[in-house]
């Protein structure tokens, strides 16, 4: 990064640690003695200065192997210089990294540092979607209602429909865990799309509209949008559980012993 020749760089290195400002780890590492030293220096370059020196780390990073670098790290030196194109490259991966691995924080803090600078919408509801599953995993019903609503207005007028039932049925799930009435609004939602949804899609909705009334007692309403599914034997997984329940609970209800038994069975 220098530019200078080893020799040159190792006595400025010898003079540091003799200063008591860096130590030496190893051969090939130093660190900052204090974490104040550290930032007393960088504090004293110009803004113009730190980002050129983080641009020329991103650029040395870029071109190591991959296993000598971390996502990370290109993220993080990707932000600092400034660089769109590289902060939202590398953001978004380390984001994802974080979420996989379960450190919502800085999954979170990965993602908002870049949902506003996104290119373009489809891009922009991906983040909000991921947000808002974030949220949720915190338990932060509030926010992630606010952030899937803006996933679900963008894939609308996308006319990315299946990818709004999705949201729309993650949106109702938040909205009945805050003691909102999820409801109506899911019902609007398949009214107003229903024609443009795949069977898949307008199936899943169909079916998390019978679990919510199967859990408010209402299981004749139930048992009616059951009815409108297109393919129970193909269902998603998760969503064939569901499927499953409602139709124990309304032969439950009704004391239909036989259909109970081949819910049960299925």
């Amino acid at each position: 990064l220098t530019g200078r020749a080893d020799p040159d760089v190792v006595r400025m290195l010898r003079a540091a640690r003799a200063a008591n400002i860096v130590d030496e780890v190893d051969a090939a590492t130093f660190r900052f003695h204090h974490a104040l030293t550290r930032q007393a220096i960088y504090e004293a370059l110009l803004q113009a200065e730190t980002q050129a020196l983080h641009r020329r780390i991103l650029t040395a990073l870029e071109a190591r192997d991959a296993t000598e670098r971390t996502v990370e790290e290109l993220a993080y030196h990707a932000w600092q210089a400034r660089d769109a194109a590289a902060t939202l490259r590398y953001s978004e991966l380390a984001g994802d990294r974080a979420r996989e691995r379960g450190m919502f924080s800085d999954a979170s803090r990965y993602y908002e540092r870049i949902v506003s600078a996104v290119p373009d919408d489809d891009a922009r509801a991906r983040l909000h979607e991921r947000l808002g599953t974030i949220a949720t995993a915190q338990g932060d019903f509030a926010r992630a209602i606010a952030q899937l609503e803006i996933a679900l207005e963008l894939r609308v007028a996308l006319g990315h429909l299946d990818d709004a039932a999705r949201i729309a049925v993650a949106l109702a799930v938040e909205r009945s865990n805050s003691g909102a009435d999820a409801v109506p609004e899911l019902e609007a939602f398949l009214e107003r799309s229903a024609a443009q949804l795949s069977d898949r899609a307008r199936d899943g909705v169909l079916v998390f509209l019978a679990r919510l009334a199967s859990a408010l007692g209402g299981f004749a309403r139930s048992e009616a949008l059951l009815g409108d599914v297109s393919s129970p034997a193909t269902l998603e997984p998760r969503v064939r559980a569901n499927y499953l329940t409602c139709r124990l609970n309304a032969s439950e209800h009704r004391g239909a012993t036989g259909a109970w038994r081949d819910a049960a069975r299925e």
